[in-house]
């Protein structure tokens, strides 16, 4: 990417420094970010997500659920008892997940307007990669890509970045 165009580049970094939060391609720091969650392209990777956090929340509810067994004095030293233990920590598990998830969704509904705005910084960085392409195939000798405009949207670019 030339230097001009890596210039006007808005980074996470950029995002994080200005928005005070984490930003990733589907969060905003613990708040989902809703507008991508609309696309399939990104439905695999929210469900490994989802995957990975019930798989912690699991672990860490069976240290809790022993604990809770074991002040109510109930010894799972039985199969019913270790029946209800299973389900109990399997209970547990969903609980806190589903609190998790609904503590996510409504701080996301609290960001949906910086959510649309992230999505329209990413179409801005998507135009910098269309004419870095652009000025690529020039390089090597594609004589059909004409950019006749390249300093007139670099400019528009500039001032976009600059508001």
């Amino acid at each position: 990417m030339q230097p001009d165009i890596r210039n006007l580049q808005i980074t996470e970094q950029d995002l994080e420094r200005i928005t005070g939060k984490e930003i990733s391609p589907l969060s905003i720091g613990s708040a989902y970010r809703i507008t991508r969650l609309k696309k399939t392209k990104y439905l695999a990777s929210f469900l490994l997500s989802e995957a990975i956090t019930l798989f912690l929340i699991s672990i860490f509810s069976l240290p809790i659920s022993i604990l809770i067994f074991q002040s109510l004095g109930r010894a799972i030293d039985n199969r019913q008892s270790q029946v209800g233990f299973a389900v109990f920590v399997f209970t547990l598990t969903l609980i806190l997940f589903t609190v998790w998830n609904l503590l996510a969704w409504i701080r996301s509904k609290k960001m949906i307007c910086l959510s649309h705005l992230l999505d329209e910084v990413d179409k801005y960085n998507q135009v910098l990669v269309a004419v870095d392409i652009c000025d690529r195939l020039k390089s090597v000798g594609n004589q059909s890509v004409n950019l006749n405009y390249r300093k007139g949207i670099l400019q528009a670019l500039e001032l976009t970045r600059a508001y």
